[in-house]
C-alpha cells in the first residue's frame, strides 16, 4: 500500500472510530479484508496513532489478531489441511469467537495469542488487553464472512471496516510475501493460485457489508 494511501486510510479509519466512541464504553472495531490487503499494517498503524497521544500508562488502543487462532502446523498436517493453511477451516474459529466475545468484558486483564510469521506459529498469551483500554482493534480475513460459524462475529463488533484491494495487486503482494519467506517460486505460484486467491475470492464474495469501506 503506497504511503499516501496508507496515511489516508489511517486518517479515515481513526476519524471513523473516534466518531463512534461512547464515553465509558469499550469500542471493538473489526478490520476485515482478503489476504495481503494490508489489514495488519493498517491495524497496527491505527493502534500506534491512538496510543501516540495517550498520556496514561493504560493503552488507549490494543490489537487482537485472528492469526493468533491458526491451528498449529502438526495439527494441520494430521488432519490433511497443512497445504490449505490460511483457509477458514484452518483456524480455531470457535476459540476465536469466544475470544472476541470476551473482549466486551472489562473487569480484568485478558490475554490473547499472537502469531509469529517468521516462526510460522502462534505465541500463547502474547497480547495483554487492559480492562480500561477503550478501543480494541480486531483484524482478520474472515471477520465479516457470512458463513457459519463466522457469521456470528459481526454483531460482536461496535463497527467494522473492510479493506479492499484489486486482485492483481493482491497477487503481486503475495508473490513478494512468499519470496521474502524463501518459498520456491513454483511452489509459491501454486499456493497463491490454489489457496491464497481462493480465500481472497471467498472474502470478496461472501463477506457481510462493513460500516466503512477503504481501498
Amino acid at each position: 500500500m503506497p504511503k499516501s494511501t496508507l496515511r489516508a486510510n489511517i486518517d479515515a479509519a481513526c476519524n471513523f472510530i473516534e466518531q463512534g466512541l461512547v464515553p465509558g464504553k469499550r469500542s471493538i472495531i473489526g478490520i476485515a479484508g482478503p489476504p495481503a490487503s494490508g489489514k495488519t499494517t493498517l491495524a497496527e498503524s491505527i493502534v500506534e496513532r491512538f496510543n501516540a497521544t495517550q498520556t496514561d500508562i493504560v493503552p488507549k488502543c490494543s490489537l487482537v489478531s485472528m492469526d493468533g487462532y491458526h491451528l498449529d502446523n502438526p495439527s494441520l498436517k494430521e488432519i490433511g489441511l497443512f497445504a490449505k493453511k490460511g483457509a477458514p477451516e484452518t483456524f480455531n474459529v470457535e476459540g476465536f469467537c469466544r475470544a472476541v466475545k470476551r473482549l466486551s468484558n472489562t473487569n480484568s486483564v485478558a490475554f490473547y495469542p499472537g502469531f509469529d510469521r517468521d516462526l510460522d506459529q502462534t505465541i500463547d498469551n502474547a497480547v495483554a488487553v487492559h480492562p480500561k483500554t477503550p478501543i480494541i482493534i480486531v483484524e482478520g480475513n474472515y471477520l465479516l464472512l457470512n458463513i457459519s460459524p463466522w457469521n456470528v462475529l459481526k454483531k460482536m463488533f461496535s463497527s467494522t471496516i473492510f479493506l479492499g484491494v484489486e486482485r492483481h495487486i493482491l497477487e503481486q503482494r503475495l508473490h513478494q510475501r512468499w519470496a521474502t519467506y524463501g518459498l520456491d517460486p513454483r511452489v509459491a505460484e501454486q499456493r497463491i493460485l490454489l489457496n491464497d486467491m481462493v480465500n481472497a475470492e471467498l472474502v470478496f464474495n461472501d463477506s457481510q457489508t462493513a460500516d466503512l469501506y477503504l481501498r
